[in-house]
């Protein structure tokens, strides 16, 4: 973009950043840099600084962390590469990497399967794009969990406790309350810290996700076929849960998103992790929580299949359903705008 610029070719540099971005949705469901957001408007403004290095587009579809968007009430937030690891001990003694940015009401995000804080930061995880749009409303911490990202160490118990227990680490650095949100495999966590500790935990955000592991996870033989592959060919493996989260990408995409799977954490701890998911169950929990939620879920997703949001939102005492149509996982770029103005509205309710 730059070089066309600098050639006075200003209409094919911009032209160059919309196809980028295109691909960039289609085949992540991710948007473009904070970096090359800036970029394309110092090109509207005629005002690129001419010292600056030439930014690639023709690499493969590699995001960096999306841009700092204005939605819920027209804001932008600081990019996600400003995040900046603190470490903290949890009740059984595990370091715990979290951290925080952005100004707000106190919104943690839970971790998901296996997720690690330095991706997230880059862009390349599918929740980036969502995290850095929120960062524009709430003061928002990250952490990583376990044995995943720059929470390193060996596992050895992958059940929920040793999981509510970082998370109860993790809120009280923040001084608590707080609100969380829990994405895909994270739901389990939040809810039964939020029946635990109500006082902690002002509002709910629950997407893509599930109270019973037996309840959603009904195929058992494949269950346990994803597991044994990931253990045993952690590459077809990360491939294959590729393609549920975005089904129908191009081989470029699964790529990318493998690689994300395979940069969070080694195969044993994805595994054992995986393993877990499929038999923790909360759902007897679900009566107990007062805490307000907004359940968001696609109808058509493979990883963890609409009914869980459906049980989540019709047992939780105060909680409110909007489903998305599309065969997606996590949050599509396509739906960004709808997605975050639900969920800063509902954050920043009353305030």
């Amino acid at each position: 973009m730059r070089a066309l610029y600098a050639l006075g070719r200003h209409a094919d540099a911009l032209r160059n950043y919309q196809a980028y971005r295109r691909r960039l949705a289609e085949d992540l469901g991710l948007e473009p840099s904070a970096a090359m957001a800036a970029l394309e408007l110092e090109i509207l403004r005629h005002d690129v600084a001419p010292q600056a290095l030439p930014v690639v587009l023709h690499a493969p579809p590699v995001a960096a962390q999306a841009p700092p968007a204005a939605g819920h009430a027209g804001r932008a937030g600081p990019p996600l590469s400003a995040l900046r690891a603190r470490y903290a001990a949890d009740a059984n003694g595990r370091t715990i990497a979290y951290a925080t940015l952005g100004e707000g009401p106190p919104l943690v995000a839970l971790p998901g399967w296996v997720s690690a804080i330095d991706v997230i930061a880059s862009g390349r995880d599918p929740r980036s794009s969502l995290l850095q749009r929120l960062v524009a409303h709430v003061r928002l911490t990250l952490y990583d969990r376990y044995g995943t990202g720059l929470s390193r160490g060996p596992v050895h118990d992958f059940s929920l406790e040793p999981s509510v227990a970082e998370l109860a680490a993790v809120v009280e650095r923040t001084g608590g309350p707080v609100s969380l949100l829990a994405m895909s495999q994270a739901g389990p966590v939040a809810l039964a810290f939020a029946a635990r500790h109500p006082e902690l935990v002002e509002r709910l955000v629950m997407f893509g996700t599930y109270a019973s592991g037996p309840a959603v996870f009904t195929h058992t033989e494949l269950n346990a076929m994803l597991v044994r592959m990931i253990r045993t060919h952690w590459g077809i493996g990360s491939r294959l849960m590729a393609d549920l989260y975005r089904p129908g990408g191009s081989d470029a995409a699964a790529r990318h998103m493998a690689g994300v799977l395979k940069d969070s954490a080694d195969r044993e701890t994805a595994a054992g992790y995986l393993e877990a998911i499929y038999d923790i169950d909360v759902a007897d929990l679900l009566p107990e929580i007062a805490a307000p939620a907004l359940v968001l879920h696609y109808t058509g997703d493979r990883v963890i299949p609409f009914a869980g949001g459906r049980h989540l939102a019709a047992e939780l005492p105060d909680a409110h359903l909007i489903a998305l149509d599309g065969p997606y996982h996590l949050p599509d770029a396509a739906h960004l705008d709808r997605v975050t103005d639900a969920i800063a509205g509902f954050l920043t309710e009353g305030r």
